[in-house]
């Protein structure tokens, strides 16, 4: 399917998925503040599940998209027990050029720490890291009347935390793939999507 779609005409287009409100809220405000040009699906803000997913991108892909990021957090699937069926959703897309897959342990929390301080600490399940970045963002909160508010995404962009983020993202995932971790290492690889997201016009 994805070898059809690099053969042909396809349509310059950016789609993001989100699995959850939290990762969906982000992207629309770092849009906003950023110029970005991507479309974010689901439309309505509903949380989806990676077997969801996967047939929103097939269906993307079937119709020319070539560009498709989908940002989930693996912790959920941990706790589903999906960790194989997950795997065997990755390698279907692995070799497919339109297709990014950035996985976030524990939760999307985790990429949001990183751009206060640069952290390998092991965080059991995503509560742990919400309460870790409750002390640079006290107010944080999962509730649709703080997210929908894009204040707090601003608060992630000044000070050029952005890029300190990035930065901490690329060398903890590289760390991770050397095979020094430990059970509950944590990691991002958001800062491939931010990337995407920069080299797309």
């Amino acid at each position: 399917m994805a070898r059809r779609s690099q053969s042909r005409e396809t349509r310059k287009t950016f789609v993001v998925l989100g699995d959850g409100i939290t990762e969906q809220y982000y992207l629309k405000h770092l849009k906003e503040i950023k110029g970005y040009k991507y479309s974010i699906r689901p439309s309505l803000f509903e949380s989806i599940t990676f077997e969801n997913a996967e047939c929103i991108i097939n269906e993307y892909i079937s119709g020319g998209c070539n560009n498709i990021v989908y940002l989930t957090d693996y912790d959920t699937i941990i706790q589903q027990d999906k960790t194989a069926e997950f795997e065997r959703f990755k390698s279907k897309f692995r070799d497919c050029r339109e297709v990014l897959i950035c996985e976030t342990m524990p939760s999307i929390e985790f990429w949001f720490l990183l751009h206060y301080e640069h952290t390998t600490r092991e965080f059991r399940n995503s509560g742990e890291v919400e309460r870790k970045l409750k002390t640079y963002l006290s107010d944080y909160s999962k509730a649709k009347s703080f997210l929908e508010s894009k204040k707090w995404v601003e608060k992630l962009m000044v000070d050029d935390k952005l890029a300190k983020a990035k930065t901490s993202s690329n060398q903890i995932l590289n760390q991770k793939l050397s095979g020094i971790y430990g059970t509950h290492f944590p990691f991002s690889e958001v800062h491939k999507a931010i990337e995407k997201f920069d080299s797309f016009e």
